[in-house]
């Protein structure tokens, strides 16, 4: 190993079950045993936006179980809204990862993660104390759209019938109960 020029790696306890190994095979046998191990890199992660409020397109896909085993699909418990000023959501920043080492101690640089830029949407803005925060400019709705974080207007109803009449609503609707048949949610 010292004459191929490794400089990193080698371990005592490794060569030791080599030894260990040959000690009882006939000659010409080939034993295999590792002796060396470079440090792997890390490449770092990329970045990211985590919301800091339970998504309400999530909750949805989650219906209530019961103790029983029984579930309800329909039971969408409570519905969590945002109020203004509210950290809705932050920006994990990339890492750079951790450089590795092979053999002949030779660095190997990791790939960064990949950044991404926090930027201010519908009903968002980025907080003046901490660059990485979005906070909620109005009550309402958190959810996501692409790759970002909105926070739309809400409106909930028990239920849609013919005496509620259909609803045009820009924001997010939500729904309690039934939706009588050609009724219209735009």
């Amino acid at each position: 190993c010292i004459k191929l020029g490794i400089r990193y790696g080698l371990k005592s306890l490794l060569v030791t079950k080599l030894l260990e190994k040959s000690v009882n095979v006939p000659p010409g046998t080939l034993i295999e045993q590792l002796l060396v191990r470079g440090k792997k890199v890390v490449n770092g992660k990329d970045a990211y936006i985590q919301p800091k409020v339970k998504l309400f397109a999530d909750k949805i896909r989650t219906p209530t179980t019961y103790q029983d085993g029984s579930f309800d699909m329909r039971n969408l418990g409570t519905i969590d809204t945002v109020q203004t000023g509210q950290v809705v959501a932050e920006k994990i920043p990339a890492t750079s990862g951790t450089v590795g080492i092979n053999i002949f101690g030779e660095k190997i640089a990791p790939e960064p993660g990949q950044d991404i830029e926090l930027k201010a949407t519908e009903g968002t803005e980025i907080a003046g104390e901490n660059p990485n925060q979005l906070v909620a400019l109005r009550q309402g709705l958190l959810r996501r759209e692409d790759k970002s974080i909105v926070v739309d207007d809400v409106y909930v109803v028990d239920k849609l019938t013919a005496r509620h009449g259909h609803i045009k609503f820009y924001g997010s609707v939500i729904v309690k109960g039934d939706v009588h048949a050609d009724m219209q949610v735009d």
